[in-house]
């Protein structure tokens, strides 16, 4: 299985597979939409893809899957999302969220509730 990774490099995102060179982008949703692509590329070539994407912890903050086409006409088929045991992982740095949407804490929401 091939594997793509998103990741912080500095004040960069880095999109990285094996026998390539790191492309680099000014933000994790850029560097999140073009490491997609590659990925439904690769798929598209009947290789299986695994895409992970990694927030400036280091952390894990999403998988993916990329199915190569069963037959001929179809495409590759992207699933997976948002790993549930990590939502606090960007949440500290909205900033770079990679283009997902920040998770808010019920705590958060209503104070007072959680005391």
């Amino acid at each position: 299985m091939e594997v793509v990774v998103v990741e912080p490099l500095g004040n960069a995102w880095a999109v990285s597979f094996a026998g390539s060179e790191p492309t680099l982008y000014r933000t994790g949703q850029q560097a999140e939409e073009a490491a997609k692509l590659v990925a439904m590329r690769l798929a598209n070539t009947g290789r299986h893809v695994e895409l992970r994407i990694k927030v400036r912890t280091g952390e894990t903050a999403a998988r993916f899957v990329c199915i190569p086409p069963i037959s001929e006409g179809d495409r590759a088929i992207l699933t997976g999302g948002l790993l549930p045991d990590t939502p606090t992982a960007w949440s500290a740095d909205p900033v770079s969220t990679h283009g997902l949407a920040r998770v808010v804490q019920p705590q958060e929401r209503h104070p007072q509730a959680c005391r």
